[in-house]
């Protein structure tokens, strides 16, 4: 089912021209994500295998690109998985060239990420960690984000980390709060550097407004006696806006 969906959106697009009855929506990378069987000996972690496959269709992709490319991919989420995770001491393990159907049935560049062994006790001890999981998927995000930027020759940014430090001072006889906080480095990624901030604010039970752009690390709000108000903060760059603060 998840072949026929992946066709039916792609379908008559660049990547997938042979299919006339699709949505023609330009999917041009697939990465199927597992969980793998097996277990340490040692006691330590498992690891991530990357699985491709380029015996197919000629060894070409549907947009006649080398399905070597798939190659490029995995050892791309492999290279820099192991560098991200290195504080958990976490393992890659091979690069497979083996008939799968996720790595094979797709016709635009694709893998397999067996993600860690849910057999072995390290490996789940960290999937179960929320600080992992975000880590190994920003991981997987950045390495898309720059095989897209080096596949179509263009500049990238990195979604900018949540802010810290944020908190509040409350002015009462001006009306008023200042709301501070700090930028979060990301030493992983020099492109994820916050270029501005938006202030989101809540009065009462309602929404959430669309928010204020603010350059700098600090806003003040004027504020109306008798009314919760609410706050959170994103930051900002050519990459997208951050994970709210709290």
């Amino acid at each position: 089912s998840e072949m026929c969906i992946r066709d039916s959106l792609s379908g008559g697009s660049v990547y997938n021209p042979s299919r006339t009855d699709g949505l023609r929506v330009p999917l041009d990378l697939n990465i199927a994500f597992h969980t793998d069987a097996g277990h340490s000996k040692t006691g330590g972690t498992f690891g991530t295998l990357g699985i491709y496959m380029t015996d197919f269709n000629e060894g070409l992709t549907a947009a006649g690109e080398d399905r070597y490319a798939s190659r490029d991919l995995a050892s791309m989420l492999l290279s820099n998985l192991h560098s991200d995770l290195s504080k958990y001491r976490w393992q890659v393990r091979q690069l497979w060239n083996r008939n799968y159907g996720e790595a094979r049935a797709p016709m635009s560049v694709a893998c397999i990420l067996e993600m860690l062994s849910h057999q072995n006790f390290q490996d789940m001890r960290l999937a179960y960690d929320p600080q992992f999981k975000f880590d190994f998927a920003r991981s997987v995000y950045k390495t898309i984000v720059k095989f897209e930027a080096t596949q179509h020759k263009r500049d990238y940014a990195i979604q900018p980390l949540p802010v810290e430090n944020f908190h509040i001072t409350l002015n009462e006889k001006k009306r008023t709060a200042t709301l501070r906080w700090s930028p979060t480095e990301d030493p992983l990624e020099p492109s994820a550097k916050p270029k501005s901030y938006i202030v989101y604010t809540r009065r009462g039970y309602e929404d959430f407004d669309n928010g204020t752009v603010v350059k700098g690390s600090s806003y003040t709000a004027e504020l109306s006696a008798g009314t919760t108000y609410s706050f959170r903060i994103t930051a900002l760059n050519d990459g997208g806006e951050s994970f709210p603060s709290e």
